[in-house]
Parts: C-alpha cells; structure tokens; sequence
C-alpha cells in the first residue's frame, strides 16, 4: 500500500505526542503509579483465593484452571440433579408397591380369609394357581356338557326307534290276531319256518323238473314232495319203460 504525505504527518504527530507524554512522567509517578497496581492485584488475589478456596481449588490456580474445574463442577450438579430425579422416581414406585399390597391384602380379605395372613406376591401367586385351575374345570365341565347333549340327542333318537318299533310290533300283532309279545315271537318263528319249508320245496321241485324234464310240477302237492323229500335219500333207479308220470302221485306207476 502506497504512503501518502498526510500518513507521514500522522505518524509523526502520534510520535511527538508520545515523547512529550514520556517526558511528562517522572519515576516518582512510575513507581505510584506500580504501587497502585501492585495494590489492586494484591486485593484481587484475595478475592480469588477466597472464590478458589471455596471451590476446593489451590490459591495459585489460573482462571482457566478455574474455568475447567467449573465445567467439571457443572457436570457434577447435573448428575446429582438427575440422581434426586431417580431417587424421587424410586421413592414413588416404593409408594406405589406399598400401596398395590394394601389393595392386595384388602383384596385378600374380601375374597379369601385364608389368604390374608400370606405376603400379597404369594397370595398372587395361589390366587393364579386357583384360576388356572378353576378355568381348566370350566372346560372340562363345557365338554362334559357337549358329552351330555350329544349323549341326549343319541337317546332321544333311540326313543324314537323304539317307537317306531312299537308301533310296527303293535300293527304286527294285529295282523297276526295275536295279544302279547311272546305270542308275537312264536307266530314270526313259525312264519319263518314255514318259508324256510317254502324254499326247500322249491328246491326239491326244481330239481324234480330237471330229473323228469318236465316243464311244469303245480299239479305235485307239497305232501308228495314231502314223501319224495324221504325217498331221495335212496338211489334213484330210473326205468325206461315205467318212468313215473309228473301229473301222478310220486312213487305210482303209469300203466
């Protein structure tokens, strides 16, 4: 940068001022003047020892060792702060726990003067075994009770069976001109006799028809199907010139 003329002239004023106010000072006024200051640092020293001292710090520490034992400190005063927030929060659940067992052995009483002399978490403890439990025997009972309506329903239907088979028994027995069961029983196995008897005659007939080649046995009775029935357990020795008719009695000859 570039010196003017009127920079110079400034520069040489700020100069002479200088000398003339060094001329001015004597060392009788240096010396106060240092007498002052001494006296203004000693009074501040004091001060500050005080100040330090409280802080726990040594009396010849700097203002910048001050400064970092304050930010120290700060940081102490915020962890205590936050130690009496947890201690307050700690006291309130200790509040709460002693009133939740207050309620608890109230609850006791009401319901179970057997519980009452148990701590409230044992007390807790039985009063869960005893839902369990009472909730185990609330299904076992509901089964049981689906057990019981399927059960009823299987009756109720059977009850209808044995209705309707009353009632065919009853229209049985009245067909069959009878009046009590066993009477019942006795015609039906007579019936089944007789068609029993029914099927052997006709098998009998059927194999007479084939023996005899005959396309027709209506005009044989039963009573001859009876004798030949006896007479079929001997050989059959068939003759040519006397074959027994089919419209003819069984054991007669055609002439």
């Amino acid at each position: 940068m570039r010196t003017t003329p009127r920079d110079v002239q400034e520069r040489r004023r700020v100069i002479d001022n200088t000398r003339r106010q060094l001329q001015l000072i004597t060392p009788e006024k240096l010396q106060s003047k240092l007498d002052e200051s001494r006296n203004l640092l000693a009074g501040w020293a004091t001060k500050w020892s005080a100040v330090v001292s409280e802080l726990l710090l040594p009396g010849g520490c700097t203002p910048e060792q001050a400064a970092e034992a304050m930010a120290v400190l700060e940081k102490v005063f915020g962890h205590l702060k936050d130690g009496e927030n947890l201690q307050h929060r700690v006291n309130r659940i200790g509040e709460n726990i002693d009133l939740f067992e207050k309620r608890v052995s109230r609850l006791m009483a009401a319901t179970d003067p057997s519980l009452q002399s148990l701590s409230p978490d044992v007390a807790v403890t039985e009063l869960h075994s005893r839902l369990v439990k009472a909730g185990k025997a609330e299904t076992e009972r509901e089964t049981l009770e689906e057990q019981n309506l399927h059960d009823e329903r299987v009756i109720a239907g059977y009850l209808g069976k044995a209705k309707r088979a009353e009632a065919i028994r009853d229209k049985l027995m009245e067909l069959a001109h009878c009046n009590s069961g066993p009477q019942l029983e006795a015609t039906i196995a007579a019936s089944e006799q007789k068609a029993e008897k029914r099927e052997e005659y006709e098998r009998i007939a059927q194999g007479l028809i084939e023996r005899n080649a005959a396309p027709d046995l209506r005009p044989v009775s039963y009573t001859h199907l009876d004798v030949y029935k006896r007479q079929a357990a001997r050989p059959i020795t068939i003759h040519r010139a006397a074959s027994p008719r089919v419209d003819s009695p069984i054991g007669e000859s055609r002439p």
